[in-house]
């Protein structure tokens, strides 16, 4: 019988307390048509194990996927629809873990193998989270069936578009997310400060255009913030008007329209999965800027 390492319990039951708490930020947020205005658990999680190689064993996903099932359990779900609910978070994680680190994606590419390992996984976060989206929300409409009056279509573009967006603002910050020794504030310079401020000024300035215009107007200033910041305050800074703009839409305060085509999309649909392309090009950006710079190793 094989015994499990106590650093691996121990790890496992960290796992297990991040998981429970991110999952009961996302049920907090459940106030849109039974989804979660905010998942992060998903794209969090398959960071970590990205950035910290130690996390990424297949036991700390019982763990977290325990987490996950007690978590919707005590939110009022029955146990199987927890358990199958859940299962679609598992594929996502484990999926978009091992499509980031691995270089299957790109190996046909003659000059991928020439960038650092942190370069070649950043180049992956693309691809890796819009696989692990399309999958896990295929087996996510599926579970919900039963549970959301809604059609097979709209239910996977509703699980896509929210993991997709979610996925794409946190992965980037995982990824580089620095040891907490090698975290130093960033040189203040006139240019960056405009930066900054013109970011904030374009926040305040779309809540009162509506229209995608209105949704797209921080996207020149977030560039220019790739231009002038290391990656990981470039992603921070992503991820922090990502939110704001869904947090917007939702309540609102930036109004777009939906899409009648082949499947109805709704505003909040559409606005994730604009944002989530917008958060591609400052990672772009950065990706192409970051040679010089000191973006933190991977372990």
């Amino acid at each position: 019988m094989r015994v499990i390492n106590s650093d691996v319990l121990l790890e496992g039951i960290i796992l297990f307390v991040v998981t429970f708490y991110l999952s009961h930020v996302g049920a907090l947020s459940r106030s849109y048509e039974s989804l979660s205005l905010f998942w992060p658990v998903n794209a969090v999680l398959a960071g970590l194990m990205v950035r910290y190689t130690i996390l990424d064993r297949k036991t700390h996903l019982i763990f977290i996927f325990l987490a996950m099932v007690c978590m919707d359990t005590l939110s009022g779900n029955g146990l199987w629809d927890a358990m199958n609910i859940n299962l679609a978070n598992i594929i996502f994680i484990s999926l978009a873990c091992y499509l980031i680190k691995s270089d299957v994606l790109f190996s046909w590419y003659k000059n991928y193998m020439r960038h650092s390992i942190l370069s070649r996984r950043l180049i992956n976060t693309l691809p890796a989270c819009f696989i692990a989206c399309a999958l896990s929300a295929l087996w996510g409409a599926i579970a919900s069936d039963g549970m959301v009056n809604k059609t097979f279509a709209v239910g996977w573009c509703d699980w896509f578009t929210e993991q997709f967006a979610t996925g794409m603002l946190f992965l980037p910050l995982m990824v580089t997310l620095p040891h907490i020794n090698k975290i130093r504030l960033p040189r203040f310079s006139i240019i960056r400060i405009f930066s900054l401020l013109a970011l904030m000024l374009s926040l305040v300035v779309s809540s009162k255009i509506d229209g995608i215009i209105g949704l797209i107007l921080p996207l020149p200033a977030l560039l220019v913030c790739a231009w002038q910041y290391s990656f990981f305050p470039t992603a921070l800074l992503t991820l922090l008007t990502g939110i704001t703009q869904i947090v917007m839409v939702a309540n609102h305060k930036l109004a777009i329209p939906g899409l009648n085509t082949l499947v109805s999309i709704d505003p909040l649909t559409l606005g994730r999965l604009i944002i989530a392309v917008m958060a591609i090009c400052p990672l772009l950006v950065a990706i192409n800027l970051s040679s010089p710079r000191n973006i933190p190793c991977v372990q």
